[in-house]
């Protein structure tokens, strides 16, 4: 990540993406969801049933939950995710959430 602060200086940072997500993850991700304004109600409820699938399930689930981190202080912090499965009551069509 690139970010160019006031002064003009340019700052780099790692991202790093990695595969699933907490339980802990959920409610960071949910706010970022909402706050964005870019979902609609129904695909607000479909990223956060994916979403909770994917934090407490084995890995054997259909959904893909990917995330965007950046450690800032020791601190991880959550900068994006990518989440795709299967369409509920709609054989072989699938969606795809991204931020």
């Amino acid at each position: 990540m690139i970010q160019q602060d006031m002064d003009n200086s340019v700052t780099t940072q790692e991202v790093e993406i990695s595969a699933g997500i907490s339980p802990e993850n959920v409610e960071e991700i949910l706010s970022m969801i909402g706050a964005s304004g870019l979902f609609s109600p129904d695909e607000m409820a479909s990223a956060e049933s994916m979403a909770w699938d994917s934090a407490y399930g084995d890995g054997s689930g259909p959904e893909t939950f990917l995330k965007a981190t950046v450690n800032e202080e020791g601190q991880e912090t959550i900068i994006g995710f990518i989440c795709f499965g299967p369409i509920q009551f709609w054989p072989g069509d699938y969606e795809l959430y991204a931020l």
